[in-house]
């Protein structure tokens, strides 16, 4: 399956195609006013929708599940999860489709994530969580 999400610039209205090699569906969502939706683009609104009538429409059809033929200048690569970009040893990687030639040739800068440290003094750090605050009473104060 292959589908995008889009949200106009001020937000009114936002919409998701997508499609299969046997179906096809989109859905647009917003306000018939024009007015801006709070805190809604194309992955939150019509994005939930468009799965539920894709969902709905291959339980009821029944279509085969059966993937795309890619086109022959269509290529897996793995790349960078971070940058998209040639990964550096030990980053973490994800595989996508590149059309020959555009499969990244640099690599982008990458800063291992750290491991965080204890507290030089032994003491619990402050944890919302339970009430401490770093002042070792456990209380709060």
């Amino acid at each position: 399956m292959a589908a995008k999400t889009g949200t106009t610039d001020n937000f009114a209205d936002n919409w998701t195609m997508g499609y299969t090699p046997h179906l096809a569906v989109g859905v647009w969502a917003g306000n018939s006013d024009n007015t801006p939706m709070q805190n809604v683009i194309g992955i939150t609104g019509a994005g939930p929708i468009w799965q539920d009538v894709f969902q709905y429409a291959n339980d009821k059809y029944k279509f085969p599940k059966d993937g795309f033929t890619p086109p022959s200048n269509v290529h897996q690569a793995t790349v960078s999860a971070y940058t998209g970009l040639l990964p550096h040893l030990g980053e973490s990687t994800i595989t996508d489709w590149f059309i020959d030639g555009t499969v990244p040739t640099i690599q982008g800068i990458y800063t291992p994530p750290s491991i965080p440290k204890p507290p030089k003094n032994g003491k619990d750090g402050p944890n919302p969580g339970n009430g401490n605050n770093g002042n070792g009473t456990g209380n709060g104060n």
